[in-house]
């Protein structure tokens, strides 16, 4: 409960239009040197949002969506030093951080792990939780998810566009291409992939996972590098066919154009 009011008094400090205009040198000196916050959703079976939100003292903002969420592939943006600011004195204050996480196997499947992560004076410092039964992990998810829904969020400027179709010879020997409708796509980086130390390469290590369109298509923003597309199609008679597989390599410009054909 104490958590709760704590996180709904933040909340409506951040949302005031008043607060914006108020000196950050009173909180200045409360972040304990936090330099970068983060959260990141593990998936749960396919069916929960899979994803990672990064905050930076510098004004920088990643975000990444892994899978089951509106945005697929990495996205930056801009947060106020003031939203910052407050954001990392709030977690000091509250000891967030030296607090002993609450995560036993007997949670189930259906509850989703998070990992809170703040750099503080060079140093990354996690914590994995539940927090659907940790009420002080519930308010700071919670409050880290309002904090985004404010980012103007920008997809980075290169990635993959595709198509998945299905191949057949037809009556006339032509050879006909059918997209495929719902079908799984995941990308994941090889390890040919020139990225992984920068900060946009870390986050595409998770992988990518989302489904086509009604004409098959899929689009997906990825930092450039090197990268293994996999394709999963499931007709009607519940039967999974496993599709096609190629890798593709990403340039720092402009969407890579891939057509994936299942026979």
């Amino acid at each position: 409960m104490r958590h709760a009011l704590l996180f709904l008094l933040f909340w409506f400090a951040i949302s005031s239009e008043t607060a914006w205009s108020a000196d950050p040198e009173t909180t200045a000196g409360k972040t304990g040197g936090v330099t970068e916050i983060s959260m990141k959703r593990e998936s749960c079976l396919g069916m929960c949002p899979a994803d990672e939100l990064v905050l930076s003292a510098d004004g920088g903002a990643l975000y990444a969506g892994y899978s089951a969420t509106p945005r697929i592939g990495i996205y930056t943006g801009k947060i106020d030093n003031w939203t910052f600011t407050r954001l990392a004195a709030y977690l000091v204050e509250q000891e967030f951080f030296e607090k002993d996480a609450v995560m036993t196997r007997s949670e189930g499947l259906h509850m989703v792990p998070v990992t809170f992560t703040i750099v503080r004076d060079g140093k990354a410092t996690k914590k994995r939780l539940i927090s659907e039964i940790t009420p002080a992990g519930w308010a700071i998810e919670t409050l880290m998810e309002s904090i985004s829904s404010k980012i103007d969020w920008q997809p980075v400027d290169s990635g993959i566009s595709g198509q998945l179709v299905t191949s057949f010879e037809n009556k006339d020997n032509f050879w006909t291409n059918l997209p495929l409708p719902n079908a799984i796509i995941s990308i994941s980086p090889t390890k040919n992939n020139p990225t992984p130390n920068s900060r946009l390469g870390s986050l595409a290590l998770s992988g990518f996972s989302c489904r086509t369109d009604k004409e098959g298509r899929f689009e997906i923003n990825l930092p450039s590098g090197e990268y293994l597309i996999q394709s999963r199609y499931y007709p009607l008679q519940g039967k999974g066919v496993a599709g096609y597989e190629m890798s593709v390599t990403v340039l720092s410009r402009g969407m890579s154009p891939v057509i994936l054909s299942i026979r």
